[in-house]
């Protein structure tokens, strides 16, 4: 297993270290690599006319993290947004209006939204401790712009799904 630093192509014959992004083609067994993607892209998710692939990962010196995007085809990295202390994805999803919906390993923060162009990320969601949430979890955008579906994890360690209506909010 050779080395392999992050936006160079690992050395010929060798398999590269770490985690790195595979695009492959359903009727092939072999993929190629992407390799901008910063340090250990995990939690991947693809935009809805298939053209990019959205992901959590580490970058620069002080290894931040951050949500970027990589063209399908490969090219480099494109940060959307610092994911600062809020842990890496527990989901995340690419709406048709633009905006990218995910969830942090962090309990009580909810969905956050931000522009699939870049932005400052906002709460979409806040788990009610009224209700017995403690937490959103793994969002995922349904076809035809109907909604977007949900977990609602429970503070007695069960977890229900829910729909969100489009254009509302669960906050």
């Amino acid at each position: 297993s050779g080395k392999y630093q992050p936006g160079q192509a690992p050395p010929e014959g060798s398999r590269a270290t770490g985690l790195q992004l595979v695009a492959r083609n359903f009727d092939r067994f072999d993929g190629e690599p992407i390799l901008d993607a910063g340090l250990y892209p995990t939690a991947a998710f693809v935009s809805p006319d298939n053209a990019w692939i959205g992901f959590a990962t580490a970058a620069g010196s002080g290894l931040t993290p951050l949500l970027a995007k990589v063209p399908m085809v490969g090219g480099s990295m494109v940060t959307i947004c610092e994911l600062g202390s809020v842990g890496d994805l527990s989901g995340a999803t690419w709406g048709t209006d633009g905006r990218i919906v995910f969830a942090t390993e962090q309990e009580a923060t909810g969905l956050l939204h931000v522009d699939a162009a870049g932005g400052t990320p906002k709460p979409l969601t806040i788990p009610s401790r009224e209700l017995g949430e403690r937490d959103h979890l793994w969002p995922e955008m349904l076809p035809g712009g109907a909604g977007m579906l949900f977990t609602i994890a429970r503070t007695d360690g069960s977890f229900d799904i829910a729909v969100m209506p489009p254009g509302s909010s669960a906050s």
